[in-house]
């Protein structure tokens, strides 16, 4: 399939129906003629018509927006170009040379220089990044008369700052002249943009990314592919965390992918971006999975490992309910402070989890902590954030990941007294 979209000359999408039923064509809003008397005595005709939202033409970074504002985008995604919502298509779009878009409003054309809309408000877009990502899929490298071109481009929208829509096009602007991403960089984009995308089947996870997994494989040497984790960067890789934990959610009855990996709760996850210097504190000893098939790596598996060399400590999980007693927030009561009952929230270091449900289920029981990596704000001091991955411990003595902290203190490892935790080997699934 991805071989199809990557090697057709022209993609039609049906970008505004929500099923194969809806066709391609809609009845357009009506524009309208209002006649208007200028102060001079003049008279003019005002064309008018509906104002059109392009936020959600380019990617949402989900870092860059709280909760609520990606919630916006979401609902906007949903009611005007239910296409974008899916798994495979993010993966066909992202392949396509060229792409003509039907929506209620407008044709959008999307090519691998441009995208162009009718009402010219696409033509304007100065920092786009699905733009950026599809020409390194098709394995264009950098092409200097675009990126000299954004200062023109972006001189142009300043005249145009009142359409809805700029001030994100701004806030992912972080310079005019900017070289090429690295290649990890550019698949976390991806994978950002990809865990929000639904699928009708969720083992169709991995499968529905493995035509652009084959093209990033291509194009760099990053190792063997696991599960949507690269081997060259895979201790950067296994730092995700899901955007809207506090959300109802459960693993997947059926079996999608080990649980150090993002596909494994099928939710928006993002990456914990690293600070000036990054030490990490485990040792990777060996990462592997077992695919689905033997002619396809890059597509579903059926069991995957992470073996690696760390230094864990016992929690206590804590479940803390919210003031309105609808959600629950996660805290770890650690062994080097001692467990108290009655007050859990004054020792208990908060984490992120990846399920909910699955967190709730092990409320008052051991965990472990993993001091993963600091991230070093402070070169002197050597001060920074303290980043840790939240494990429980299965009969068979393999671990499972149930969630990540992303801030706090040594002590948590260390106690009071600074008497450190063995090193020991531990394997991951």
């Amino acid at each position: 399939m991805a071989s199809i979209y990557g090697n057709a000359c022209l993609t039609i999408t049906a970008t505004s129906s929500s099923d194969c039923d809806d066709g391609c064509f809609s009845n357009r809003t009506q524009a309208v003629d209002v006649e208007i008397t200028e102060v001079g005595g003049h008279e003019t005709i005002l064309h008018a018509r509906k104002k059109i939202s392009h936020w959600m033409w380019d990617w949402c970074n989900s870092s860059a927006f709280d909760q609520s504002t990606r919630n916006s985008i979401k609902s906007d995604v949903a009611d005007e170009y239910p296409l974008f919502r899916r798994g495979w298509c993010f993966q066909e779009r992202s392949l396509s040379r060229r792409i003509i878009h039907y929506t209620a409003e407008e044709l959008v054309w999307e090519c691998l220089g441009m995208t162009s809309c009718e009402c010219g408000t696409l033509d304007r877009f100065v920092w786009s990044t699905i733009l950026q990502e599809r020409r390194h899929a098709a394995c264009i490298p950098p092409d200097i008369e675009i990126v000299s071109n954004k200062l023109d481009r972006a001189r142009a929208m300043e005249s145009r700052m009142h359409i809805s829509g700029w001030r994100y096009m701004i806030h992912n602007l972080p310079t005019f002249i900017q070289k090429d991403r690295a290649l990890m960089h550019r698949w976390y984009d991806l994978v950002r943009q990809y865990s929000q995308k639904l699928l009708t089947n969720n083992t169709d996870a991995l499968p529905a990314l493995s035509g652009l997994a084959r093209c990033w494989a291509s194009q760099g040497e990053l190792g063997g592919y696991h599960a949507g984790l690269w081997t060259e960067d895979a201790l950067a890789g296994l730092l995700w965390k899901c955007t809207d934990y506090y959300s109802e959610s459960k693993r997947n009855p059926n079996y999608l992918a080990p649980s150090w990996s993002w596909v494994s709760v099928r939710k928006a996850i993002d990456f914990i971006d690293e600070e000036k210097t990054r030490l990490y504190k485990v040792a990777i000893l060996q990462i592997s999975c077992q695919p689905a098939s033997v002619n396809n790596s890059y597509g579903q598996v059926v069991f995957g490992t992470l073996k690696l060399k760390g230094r864990p400590v016992e929690a206590i999980v804590r479940a803390h309910p919210d003031p309105a007693g609808t959600s629950h927030r996660f805290g770890l009561v650690m062994a080097a402070y001692g467990y108290d009952t009655t007050t859990p929230t004054t020792n208990g270091a908060i984490f992120i989890p990846d399920c909910r449900s699955e967190c709730l289920s092990l409320d008052g029981r051991q965990v472990y902590f993993l001091w993963y990596c600091t991230d070093v704000v402070n070169k002197q001091t050597m001060q920074g954030y303290q980043r840790a991955l939240v494990l429980r411990k299965f009969a068979d003595g393999t671990f499972g990941q149930i969630g990540i902290r992303e801030n706090c203190s040594e002590t948590a490892w260390f106690g009071e007294h600074g008497n450190e935790p063995p090193e020991i080997e531990m394997a991951i699934v």
